[in-house]
């Protein structure tokens, strides 16, 4: 279990076919201050000992604030959270997608696609879907636009099935993108279909999803499978 540099791990457990659990990181949700969040919970639970973890939903509300853990004063305060706006289907049609979840965090994938090691033969990722999330880094539209080229240019992003995009972390330790964390989520949605429009791949993707860099979390079965039914609206992980 874990996430963001754990992606690492995630890619070498997922070429040895072995599902691991994209998420539930000990610092950041098991020592939450102000308590761990029910929704993260329940994800887990589902994830380890209650398995499938079944359909999953948006969550009402979610956070990318940060609070400093060397406040002791912090370790009872829940962190400040945002309206969940539910996910956002794009190029979707009236289907249903099944597929092996494949992914992580995008700066970690962007290495490895630079240096070709750890990365699966293409065709093994042939009608799998991709999972994607940005970090604290907050890459640019530009650099997220750069990726998704890039995964066109080598061929590889035309071998998924679909992608799933979690809501971008926006801000950290007080600070924020340029732009301001709201333009900076719409920007970066908006890099990911154009990247997709210029290369003429028409992927569905939903976006607003919430794993990552952001609470609460849904816990991604990496290498395990998922069932998109773009009709109703709905996403089951097995």
């Amino acid at each position: 279990m874990g996430y963001s540099d754990c992606t690492n791990l995630h890619l070498f457990l997922w070429n040895l076919g072995i599902v691991s659990y994209y998420g539930g990181a000990v610092m950041t949700q098991f020592a939450m201050g102000g308590g761990m969040q029910d929704y993260t919970i329940d994800s887990i639970k589902k994830s380890l000992f209650h398995p499938p973890i079944g359909r999953v939903s948006a969550a009402s509300e979610y956070s990318d604030a940060d609070l400093d853990w060397a406040n002791e004063k912090n370790l009872d305060i829940k962190r400040p959270m945002y309206p969940g706006e539910g996910w956002y289907w794009h190029n979707t049609q009236e289907q249903i997608i099944e597929g092996k979840l494949w992914g992580g965090c995008l700066e970690v994938i962007a290495l490895h696609l630079s240096v070709r090691r750890y990365l699966p033969a293409f065709e093994k990722l042939d009608g799998s879907i991709l999972f994607l999330e940005t970090s604290e880094e907050m890459p640019s539209e530009g650099l997220v636009y750069c990726f998704f080229a890039a995964l066109a240019e080598i061929g590889l992003l035309q071998r998924f099935k679909a992608i799933l995009m979690a809501y971008p972390k926006a801000q950290f330790c007080d600070r924020q993108p340029p732009e301001g964390r709201e333009a900076f989520i719409l920007n970066q949605q908006n890099a990911v279909k154009n990247a997709l429009k210029d290369y003429d791949i028409a992927l569905p993707v939903i976006f607003n999803m919430n794993f990552g860099h952001t609470d609460p979390q849904i816990i991604i079965p990496n290498g395990g499978d998922v069932k998109i039914n773009s009709a109703a609206k709905t996403i089951e992980f097995h």
